[in-house]
């Protein structure tokens, strides 16, 4: 199983009716593929310019990782190491980007989420995926 079109938007429908339901304000959002490739972006009304590049980053981490970028940010810590040590320039550990798996347990991609602050990312990217798991 791979994340197909229809899955993006099912996400994306969802992620639209939660961000305007929190009040937090718009945010980008990227899906990607097992490997990272971007399959589907969204940039709110209103979401900062700045967070489009972030999203996609986002999500190609945990994609390409197979973690949240929280716990990607965690590891470097233990490890004292930085994102540049893994020689991609794409990751990020900045909190937001979570994987996505399908009722396997396989890593199918990532959902990269940015414009609210960091840790409201995070919750927002681990609630989609929570969704995506219960389709």
């Amino acid at each position: 199983m791979f994340l197909t079109h229809l899955d993006c938007l099912n996400l994306a429908h969802w992620l639209h009716n939660t961000v305007s339901e929190d009040g937090l304000g718009p945010v980008c959002f990227a899906m990607v593929d097992s490997s990272g490739e971007l399959i589907w972006f969204e940039r709110m009304d209103l979401a900062p310019a700045h967070t489009i590049s972030l999203s996609i980053a986002k999500a190609y981490t945990a994609a390409r990782l197979g973690l949240a970028t929280t716990d990607f940010h965690s590891q470097l810590q233990q490890t004292q190491l930085q994102t540049h040590d893994y020689l991609d320039q794409q990751l990020t550990s900045v909190p937001g980007g979570t994987p996505l798996y399908n009722n396997d347990n396989r890593l199918i991609g990532a959902i990269g989420v940015s414009g609210s602050n960091s840790q409201n990312d995070q919750v927002l990217a681990d609630a989609a995926a929570m969704y995506f798991q219960a389709l």
